[in-house]
């Protein structure tokens, strides 16, 4: 006799999606530090109008581009690993998402000043869809196989 299939929460389901598709943001801008580390190396070929960037420049930009490049990955993986009902990617889940919304509130007070309503419109609704996705995972614990 066939085991009947349970359906998934639409909770869990927009959380995965959250996380893929932010994973995926993520993904892209790491990817684009280790561009600019990579491509920025030769200054002297640069216009005398464009200040010269100082030399840690490029171990920053490689360093954050390879740190949000695997996070992002990982948000991705993990994100498939919630669509799947796999309760190891319940448990990654919920810390990356929580790891996003402190990241995301980060951004939010560094914007207070001058700037405040561009950084709120960028990290508010990131921080709120990394708190959403946490609190999706962890309200449907049951629906989670063991692996």
């Amino acid at each position: 006799m066939e085991q009947p299939t349970r359906e998934r929460p639409v909770h869990v389901t927009v959380a995965a999606g959250i996380l893929i598709s932010l994973g995926g943001f993520v993904l892209a801008i790491g990817l684009v530090f280790i561009v600019l580390a990579a491509l920025a190396v030769d200054t002297a070929s640069l216009p005398d109008w464009v200040e010269r960037p100082p030399d840690s420049f490029y171990a920053i930009a490689a360093g954050l581009g390879a740190g949000l490049s695997i996070d992002g990955l990982a948000q991705v993986v993990v994100g498939i690993g919630v669509l799947r009902g796999r309760r190891w990617a319940a448990v990654a889940g919920i810390i990356l998402a929580v790891i996003g919304a402190f990241l995301g509130t980060l951004g939010l007070l560094r914007g207070f000043g001058d700037s405040a309503v561009g950084v709120t419109t960028v990290f508010l609704p990131v921080a709120a869809a990394y708190v959403y996705a946490a609190w999706a995972i962890a309200a449907y614990p049951g629906w989670f196989s063991p692996d």
